[in-house]
């Protein structure tokens, strides 16, 4: 088992010990009563996120493909609705019911390839995109240059 030194926000440097099969990490703690306290476990990156929400876009500005993040914080149905400037829907994507989680990674996030509903591929210009989960809706604007 290798260990790793790592820095937590206080500063402090705390020996990484082990990380499970979960994504929990582990750390050895040290205090003036116990030298070597037990095993601590902290939340690590897997574990149900507390708020969902929609994320920029990235990259943003793009050409011709873009991936648009979001978390979430409860299991539901999921929409991502892509806009005009004029407020006309260009495309719909369905990624039907997800579990809670996080969805940052390109092979996690939504994906739109710049085309419309009809597959062409849409004009240059400021788009919005709005997430729809459950009863939550947020919606953020992106940039397609050519």
């Amino acid at each position: 088992m290798e260990t790793k030194i790592v820095s937590r926000a206080w500063g402090a440097r705390i020996p990484y010990i082990n990380v499970d099969i979960e994504g929990t990490i582990y750390y050895r703690r040290k205090s003036a009563l116990s030298p070597a306290a037990p095993l601590a476990p902290f939340l690590s990156n897997r574990q149900a996120l507390p708020q969902t929400a929609l994320l920029t876009n990235y990259p943003n500005p793009f050409n011709p493909e873009t991936w648009i993040p979001y978390q979430l914080a409860t299991p539901a149905e999921v929409t991502v609705d892509i806009y005009s400037m004029d407020g006309q829907l260009v495309r719909r994507l369905s990624l039907g019911h997800q579990p809670a989680g996080g969805y940052q990674s390109k092979s996690r996030a939504a994906y739109w390839d710049g085309k419309n509903a009809q597959g062409e591929p849409v004009a240059s210009g400021v788009y919005f995109y709005t997430l729809k989960a459950g009863e939550f809706s947020a919606t953020q604007k992106m940039l397609i240059r050519k």
